[in-house]
């Protein structure tokens, strides 16, 4: 949104790899509602025959790990970090549930550590679940996942590109990395599973980010001799954003989210500051977050504003209990010494645990 807006009427600026949209006339999207299966049966026919026909396969799900959610069907239990605000996700590789944040692992029970039930089960699905469902669909492909996991090792990235690249391999199941810039010729499907997931991040900017990650893997697809076809599996595919990607249509997108942006003075219409105050106490850290936000509220002239105190949307991370403030201006330097005035009229014990984020990628 920022760049359109800074770039006028005069055409599109966007930042990023949006080659979906330049190549859209090589490539047909089918765009299908969720169904409580990993693959439709679109998306599961359309792998087999193009396996079938010595084309390529990549599947995209920005999840790694088998299964986000350990619940308990009889209580409702699920099992969470101790030390971060987030469920444990199962690993199958080593059988392990783990915290993406801190790398918290333990053990998945055998019957609820609440109410001592069997009726255990798995929620929610990763790279690593992708990959089983599809060696089940199309057993004597050859199948390689692309995510952190994978490529821990030295060169394994590069091993894993070369064996797209000499068509070795004919299915690649990955998280975003997958999408950035690579270029496959013999990439003919391009099958994009929970496309909503980016949509429910709690940021003024979800909605672009879901669009340029669409069209970002979507122009994966098609790149070579031979037409692609990209098949979009979501639960809204009615969403503005999700509309927008399927018709290449980025000004339709950016004339919805720009009266969002500029009702709440947010970019490209203002600037931000990011303010996160951490304690190890919780009590502490919203004590110290309110009142830091009591003080740039009264140091605040007409043009500036405070949104929050509110505990972030990561509440807890490696221990520590988490309050974010949003500092917002119409121009930097006015914004800048706002806050810094006012950060320095607290005690040096109060200013510690507080992080200063200006111009934030992301709020939370």
């Amino acid at each position: 949104v920022p760049p359109f807006y800074k770039g006028g009427n005069g055409g599109i600026y966007v930042e990023g790899d949006f080659t979906g949209v330049e190549r859209s006339q090589k490539e047909r999207t089918t765009y299908e509602e969720r169904k409580p299966l990993i693959f439709s049966r679109a998306l599961a026919d359309a792998i087999k025959e193009t396996v079938t026909k010595g084309e390529q396969v990549l599947l995209f799900v920005n999840r790694r790990g088998y299964a986000r959610v350990l619940l308990c069907r009889e209580c409702g239990f699920t099992l969470r970090c101790p030390h971060c605000s987030v469920s444990l996700i199962y690993h199958a590789v080593d059988a392990s549930m783990r915290c993406h944040y801190c790398d918290h692992r333990k053990r998945p029970p055998g019957r609820c550590p609440r109410c001592d039930g069997i009726a255990c089960g798995w929620l929610g699905y990763g790279t690593q679940q992708v990959e089983a469902a599809a060696r089940l669909l199309a057993p004597d492909a050859s199948i390689v996942r692309m995510d952190r996991d994978t490529t821990r090792q030295r060169r394994a990235h590069r091993q894993i590109l070369r064996g797209m690249q000499q068509r070795r391999t004919q299915i690649l199941i990955g998280t975003q990395m997958v999408g950035k810039g690579h270029d496959f010729p013999g990439i003919t499907l391009v099958g994009i599973l929970s496309a909503d997931a980016s949509m429910q991040i709690p940021d003024f900017r979800a909605g672009e980010r879901t669009y340029a990650l669409l069209t970002q893997v979507a122009g994966r697809a098609g790149r070579g001799d031979r037409p692609g076809h990209v098949i979009v599996q979501t639960y809204n595919p009615e969403h503005y954003c999700i509309l927008a990607a399927r018709n290449h249509d980025y000004e339709a997108l950016y004339n919805i989210e720009r009266p969002l942006r500029e009702k709440r003075g947010l970019p490209p219409f203002g600037c931000l500051i990011l303010l996160v105050v951490a304690s190890s106490h919780e009590g502490q850290a919203q004590e110290r977050a309110e009142r830091l936000a009591s003080l740039l509220v009264g140091q605040a002239v007409s043009s500036l504003a405070v949104e929050g105190p509110a505990p972030a949307p990561l509440y807890r991370l490696k221990g520590r209990y988490r309050w974010q403030i949003l500092a917002k201006g119409p121009d930097p330097s006015t914004l800048h010494h706002w806050v810094k005035e006012t950060i320095a009229q607290l005690s040096p014990s109060e200013q510690t645990g507080i992080e200063i984020d200006v111009d934030p990628v992301d709020l939370c």
